[in-house]
Parts: C-alpha cells; sequence; structure tokens
C-alpha cells in the first residue's frame, strides 16, 4: 500500500531577507508531556540560506537557488562555484 504526504503552506510574497537571500531556521524541541506541560529546547539550532540572492520579479518562481533553503539543493551550487560568500 502507497501512501502519499502532503505538505501544505503559506506562500510569503514579500518574505523577510537575510542579506538578499532567503532563509530558515530549524530548532530541536523535545515534548515529553503535554498535562503538565513539559518541553525541552535544544540550544543548538541551525541557520540556512539560500545559493542565491532572491528575485521577487522572477519568472515562474525564479531558479531553485534563489528561493530553496535545502542543504541537497546547495551542495549542487557550491560544486559547481556558483556560491558567494554571504558572512
Amino acid at each position: 500500500v502507497r501512501k502519499h504526504t502532503h505538505l501544505v503552506q503559506t506562500y510569503l510574497a514579500n518574505p523577510h531577507l537575510i542579506n538578499n537571500r532567503k532563509w530558515d531556521m530549524r530548532t530541536y524541541v523535545l515534548l515529553t508531556s503535554t498535562h503538565p506541560l513539559r518541553v525541552y529546547f535544544y540550544h543548538r539550532g541551525i541557520v540556512r540560506f539560500a545559493s542565491k540572492e532572491y528575485d521577487p520579479n522572477a519568472k515562474k518562481g525564479g531558479k531553485k537557488s534563489q528561493f530553496l533553503t535545502n542543504t541537497s539543493v546547495n551542495k549542487h551550487y557550491t560544486k559547481k562555484g556558483n556560491v558567494t560568500e554571504i558572512t
């Protein structure tokens, strides 16, 4: 039996950018109880940036490197030498 999983999220037409790049932040949380509420936050997280600067006027959504912060997408652009230093 094949199961399909879907993820739906709102597209932000005017995203918050850092150095003209889209980004995301991951934090790690462990919920051990809901009653009483007991939540643990891991003190370290990760911030990922898109490989290329975001262009809000790009046709058909632009290139993946402009809006995806996915590590596997960014590795592809790093190998080709298409990533510039953003820090």
